[in-house]
């Protein structure tokens, strides 16, 4: 018999939470589906639960593997997944009774679509709590993809998980090991350039919990240098699509908001150097952060962007930044 999902599920030292989302997830599984628990070299005894839940359910296969990280462990999950379908769970997350069901039933009954995303609702739990969900069950076709996906600001929630993807989009895709923000690259990269016909569906949803120790937590110099990194290469591609001169304006405003973010993090000369390498060739015209639906004290705040280039308008805003706070030793 065909398996017709495989929902990966890196697992590394998830402690409690692994059992919640398992359970959430195989729980639900049709018949045909199954949950693939990818154990990355635990040590927290999360390998020995992954097996316990396992046997408990017939739809659960484990792998172990040496600690190499999520990327590692995705890409392990890709090379042994036997699913039509392809979904992505995080280990200490959960997601909805018949979540996969409803969604697969929709994916199913339009051959053309190459993937389907559904509601997610973000940091569960937590004074950040918002939902993610489409207003109304949509089919993108006919045109670029990428241009719609960058157009509706799409690097600003480049998840995997809440997702439903067709096999063939990932052959010969590889997950980018010792670098962060893999979902964003893979998505934006990858994917997206391949789909020719999308889905945006109101069922179901994905619970997006923010932990104590998270990756996604505290931020880095080394992980935001890596999320800049991404953002240059999604602007090459932008570039090969027809994205709207607006897309291209609120993608220049977003890339010198992370640039400045970078800078921020620097602690020495050198990796302040080092940030404005990273910065992507964007620019913005004075006509077009004109037109942009923006309130005026935001268009007064990029007019550096658009005369002088985002090197310059960044390092200003970092400048910026330092008067407005106590200043800290500085390591050259």
């Amino acid at each position: 018999m065909e398996t017709l999902l495989t929902v990966i599920i890196p697992v590394f030292n998830a402690g409690d939470y692994l059992r919640p989302c398992v359970e959430s997830v195989a729980g639900q599984l049709p018949d045909g589906c199954e949950a693939l628990l990818v154990d990355d070299g635990s040590t927290d005894g999360s390998g020995e639960a992954c097996d316990e839940l396992s046997r408990r359910y017939a739809g659960v296969r484990v792998i172990h593997k040496a600690n190499g990280g999520v990327s590692s462990a995705r890409n392990a999950g890709l090379d042994a997944a036997r699913g039509r379908y392809i979904a992505f769970a995080d280990a200490d997350d959960t997601v909805a009774p018949g979540t996969y069901e409803a969604n697969l039933r929709l994916l199913e009954a339009d051959p053309e679509a190459d993937f389907l995303e559904f509601p997610a609702r973000m940091f569960c739990g937590s004074p950040r709590e918002h939902l993610r969900r489409a207003s109304s069950p949509a089919r993108i076709s006919g045109g670029d993809a990428f241009a719609w996906w960058f157009d509706h600001e799409g690097y600003l929630y480049g998840y995997l998980w809440n997702k439903l993807f067709r096999r063939e989009l990932f052959a010969g895709v590889r997950f980018p090991e010792g670098h962060v923000y893999e979902d964003l690259h893979v998505l934006a990269l990858h994917v997206i350039p391949r789909t020719k016909r999308f889905l945006l569906s109101t069922e179901g949803m994905y619970c997006y919990h923010s932990r104590a120790g998270s990756l996604t937590v505290a931020n880095t110099y080394g992980r935001q240098r890596d999320f800049l990194h991404t953002l240059r290469l999604i602007r090459q591609e932008s570039l090969r699509h027809a994205a709207s001169p607006e897309a291209q304006a609120r993608f220049a405003i977003f890339a010198a908001n992370a640039l400045t973010d970078l800078l921020d993090l620097a602690s020495t000369r050198r990796e302040r150097r080092q940030a404005l390498q990273e910065a992507p060739g964007v620019r913005l015209s004075l006509k077009t952060l004109w037109q942009l639906c923006l309130p005026l004290a935001q268009k007064a705040k990029n007019l550096a962007l658009a005369l002088a280039g985002i090197r310059a308008h960044s390092l200003l805003m970092h400048r910026l930044h330092r008067l407005r706070r106590p200043r800290r030793a500085s390591a050259d």
